[in-house]
């Protein structure tokens, strides 16, 4: 089978039949047999999923910013394929919404330490609906590629071009900071979702270091990125 066409910089690896990216990924870092610019990926009828392993030079709490340029990468890849009636948008720290249903997430995980040596990031997408029972409209908050009229895009070539959008953010993050990358995330930020699935706090902005700054009656209040991944830290 010919694989997805990979930016030259990245070392391509197929995840094992059965194993999910992210997984073969940790599991690669922990044999000491993936590392910088090795990418895992993995496609399905129903899924795809990239996971990008790098080598971080800051401590963890800017290490987590990269899960929001992860999310930047895979909407400016859903951005550059899918017709342009399509709205994607995210929900912090780590959802991806298409038309406003949620289609995915983003996934980061890294050594558990203040300057980590590691971190793996990349995303989990539906193609197309698991079960061909399910019809369109029976699951509201949750969607996929084909159900949002985008069935023409394949797995392989989604992850490709987050791929190439993902090393572009990258540079901009290690030449230029956060800042540019949290204006073009807010842009995209659907604030009337939960925030980390659960909070019920009204959005009031995103600081400097990714944190989401949320404002009830007139008390701010900050959840720290760092804080509320669901796969923070490898054990």
């Amino acid at each position: 089978m010919i694989g997805p066409e990979f930016p030259a910089l990245l070392t391509a690896h197929p995840a094992p039949s059965g194993v999910s990216a992210f997984r073969a990924a940790l599991e690669g870092v922990a044999r000491s047999e993936l590392g910088a610019t090795d990418l895992v990926w993995t496609t399905s009828d129903d899924r795809c999923e990239f996971t990008l392993i790098l080598e971080p030079e800051v401590n963890a709490a800017a290490s987590a910013q990269m899960l929001l340029v992860a999310m930047l990468a895979i909407g400016d890849a859903i951005g550059s394929l899918a017709p342009p009636q399509i709205g994607v948008t995210y929900g912090w720290p780590d959802v991806i919404f298409l038309n406003g249903a949620r289609v995915g997430h983003a996934r980061i995980a890294m050594e558990n330490v203040d300057y980590p040596e590691w971190l793996v990031i990349g995303g989990d997408l539906s193609m197309s609906p698991k079960s061909r029972c399910i019809e369109p409209g029976d699951t509201p908050e949750q969607t996929c590629f084909a159900d949002e009229g985008c069935e023409d895009i394949r797995p392989g070539q989604l992850i490709a071009m987050a791929a190439r959008h993902l090393l572009r953010w990258l540079d901009e993050w290690e030449r230029n900071g956060f800042d540019d990358i949290r204006k073009q995330w807010l842009r995209r930020l659907d604030a009337h979702q939960p925030l980390a699935g659960r909070h019920k706090d009204d959005w009031h902005d995103m600081d400097a270091e990714g944190n989401a700054v949320t404002r009830t009656g007139e008390n701010p209040t900050t959840l720290h990125l760092l804080h509320n991944l669901r796969e923070n830290h490898a054990t």
